[in-house]
């Protein structure tokens, strides 16, 4: 190992160094664990992609425009989530709890077990499924609140992604009347950076945006106000401002996500990080969740006055190694897309992340069961040994990498568009830097074909 790298790669102690073998061999089997079960948790339903914005760094390169026919009318997508409840044997849960109504026999898709925004009956469990409300921006959907009420009537947790321009005080009483557990709201630096990338005067709303869904948190079913930040190099040398702002403002949490090359991203490259502006991504992160709340704490807002800084965390973005896994956000690496998380995409196809290609789909609410295709496809998904090609084939980290994130993967040239590893260590910030530097190729990450291919930007978690 270089001088250079050693310097710069995350000091563990002697106990963390001897455990942590151990915690990959049982992280590995864990996760073969669920892609044989596959246990659903999460459904992103992907509203629209119109926006009242048009980004520059847009992965679905949203913006204005009239809703096409094929977007899901607002009795589709109530049909699809009903479904999902009764194949979920939730008409047993609501028949079992004490003070509850409903059907003497299994329930048929169309019925609803209480009328939109009615609260659920005390004591009633929740589904393990929740729904996260993405777009596009969800607020364009005139039908969003009586939809998501309906989740919530049925038992489902629900959040959702905003760019926060069309939020208002009684927006936010109907967020909360409607169930809503956590927002996630698009803040993508200071002010001239936010502009820059979203539009004159949209910094200002976004904020205002913030603090009004913070004025309800606690109040009701609102318990987690995050800001989610597309960090690229106009908003790199910005990151000790906005903590210093997130937490004087008092968010919950603040989500990191790597800017990526698609959508409108693809022409304005010079967004992209570099090797060396990861990792410097990456140390500010280690650092400060050294003094961070917890993620216990930083979900209570009665506390809010004793955090020195929000709960901060980098997305799931793709495998960073061994040396900063851990230590940048809670899990280790783990790619859920079609084994935990499925989505309904706004025309009814049925896939899994909204970010990846529509090559991925695996049927659509207008002919099949939601619930039936979770469980009967997703084949690709569930064995991805079929990744294990190219660079990655003789790559010593594949048992941890298994190929990176498969929003990242090029399907057109079959390898990973992106390998974490190599742009680390091209800035001399990993042990492969060492590795390359010492003339051993067996042991260094190999170069990608291609670049970063995802849209990062504004996914729910």
């Amino acid at each position: 190992m270089t001088p250079d790298a050693r310097l710069l790669t995350p000091a563990l102690s002697p106990l963390e160094k001897a455990l942590r073998p151990l915690r990959w061999r049982a992280w590995q089997a864990f996760r073969d664990l669920e892609a044989r079960q596959h246990p659903l948790r999460a459904i992103f339903w992907e509203t629209t992609h119109r926006c009242n914005l048009q980004c520059g760094h847009c992965g679905s390169s949203c913006g204005p425009r009239k809703a096409p026919p094929e977007e899901l009318t607002t009795g589709q997508i109530l049909a699809a989530i009903r479904t999902i409840a009764e194949d979920l044997d939730y008409a047993k849960a609501a028949r079992s709890t004490p003070g509850r109504t409903g059907p003497s026999e299994r329930a048929s898709p169309s019925v609803s077990y209480l009328p939109p925004g009615q609260p659920r009956a005390p004591g009633l469990p929740n589904l393990p499924v929740s729904f996260y409300v993405t777009g596009g921006e969800p607020l364009l959907r005139e039908d969003l609140f009586e939809v998501t009420s309906e989740m919530h009537a049925l038992g489902f947790d629900w959040g959702m992604v905003t760019n926060g321009t069309l939020v208002t005080g009684d927006l936010v009483a109907r967020c909360r009347r409607a169930g809503m557990n956590t927002v996630t709201v698009s803040l993508d630096g200071l002010q001239d950076s936010h502009d820059r990338l979203r539009g004159a005067g949209t910094f200002r709303r976004t904020r205002r945006a913030v603090e009004l869904f913070l004025a309800e948190a606690g109040i009701g079913s609102i318990q987690t106000v995050e800001v989610a930040t597309c960090v690229n190099r106009l908003n790199i040398g910005e990151l000790e401002d906005m903590r210093d702002l997130w937490a004087a403002v008092g968010i919950h949490h603040w989500r990191l996500i790597q800017t990526s090359a698609i959508g409108r991203a693809a022409a304005n490259r010079d967004l992209l990080l570099r090797g060396s502006d990861l990792r410097r991504l990456l140390e500010f992160i280690k650092e400060n969740r050294k003094v961070s709340a917890t993620p216990a704490s930083s979900v209570n807002p009665h506390r809010r006055q004793q955090r020195p800084q929000p709960w901060m965390s980098l997305d799931e973005e793709g495998y960073l190694g061994r040396a900063w896994e851990g230590q940048v956000r809670e899990p280790l690496f783990y790619c859920p897309a079609g084994i935990t998380v499925g989505s309904i995409l706004y025309d009814g196809a049925i896939g899994a992340c909204p970010s990846l290609p529509r090559n991925l789909v695996q049927g659509n609410i207008a002919e099949h069961r939601f619930m039936q295709v979770w469980n009967e496809g997703y084949a690709v998904f569930r064995d991805r040994s079929w990744m294990r090609t190219g660079a990655c084939a003789s790559c010593r980290h594949w048992g941890d990498c298994r190929g990176n994130s498969l929003h990242l993967w090029d399907f057109k040239e079959h390898r990973t568009g992106l390998c974490h590893l190599y742009l680390l260590a091209e800035a001399g910030a990993t042990q492969g830097a060492g590795a390359r530097a010492s003339g051993n190729p067996d042991t260094s990450p190999r170069k990608p074909g291609v670049e970063p291919s995802s849209t990062g930007c504004g996914r729910a978690r």
